[in-house]
């Protein structure tokens, strides 16, 4: 469930000896990342209405959204659940040579954010959704609850990492690795990590395959900065 990924290590040794107060001391730095399976989603489904009105377009895409919401919520999404993000009228803009800009109609655009436990289900929810008028769909967001131990774990093997490195390097100088003089820990944001494309090909067209979503997995990484002695 772990990978460990090696870096780059910036080793410094001080070239005081121990005659003269200063310890020597050897830096090295670890990472580690460990991965948990994404356990809930979110994604966005939009619908933008062109009309030669601002009215006509926005009762136009009110009656799409609604069409939309309906869908959505077909799909088993409690209303909880689904979120407006944004909702916008434009007016579309023609700029003829050598003459003043003029208005030739208006876009309306309104965007929910859905949100879901049932990754198994976001392939037919996009279905659903693109069958019921949505036209813009946003990126979609993968999550996972409780991520603390992954964490943890994630930190021990950084560590087990610089550790590993630190003796390594003090071995080659015929030397052996002491205790930690300092140590700093850093952290990454889980971000997702698949094998393969998480949205496959799929629209809403009776001749079209069904849209799939792969989950996959959260990455989460750490970092340390370890500072050792080391014994001569």
């Amino acid at each position: 469930m772990k990978n460990v990924l090696f870096v780059v290590v910036i080793a410094a040794l001080c070239a005081a000896c121990y005659a003269g107060g200063q310890k020597n001391t050897i830096s090295v730095s670890g990472k580690a990342s460990a991965y948990v399976p994404a356990d809930r989603a979110s994604i966005s489904f939009g619908v933008v209405t062109r009309a030669e009105t601002a009215g006509e377009a926005a009762r136009e895409n009110a009656a799409k959204s609604e069409a939309l919401f309906a869908a959505i919520k077909a799909q088993g999404v409690d209303p909880k659940d689904i979120r407006t993000e944004n909702y916008s009228v434009e007016p579309i803009m023609k700029y003829p040579k050598d003459s003043e800009p003029v208005v030739t109609g208006y876009r309306v655009s309104d965007r929910v954010t859905v949100r879901t436990k049932k990754i198994d289900k976001l392939g037919a929810l996009i279905d659903a959704a693109t069958g019921a008028g949505s036209n813009d769909i946003g990126g979609i967001t993968f999550y996972a609850d409780n991520t603390e131990d992954i964490q943890r774990q994630a930190l021990a093997d950084a560590v087990k990492d610089a550790k590993a490195k630190a003796e390594a390097m003090a071995a080659a100088l015929g030397a052996k690795v002491g205790k930690v003089i300092s140590m700093n820990e850093s952290y990454t944001q889980p971000r997702v990590y698949a094998k393969s494309n998480m949205l496959m090909a799929g629209a809403a067209m009776d001749s079209a395959p069904a849209t799939e979503v792969f989950g996959g997995d959260l990455e989460v990484g750490a970092q340390v900065n370890i500072v050792f002695e080391i014994i001569e």
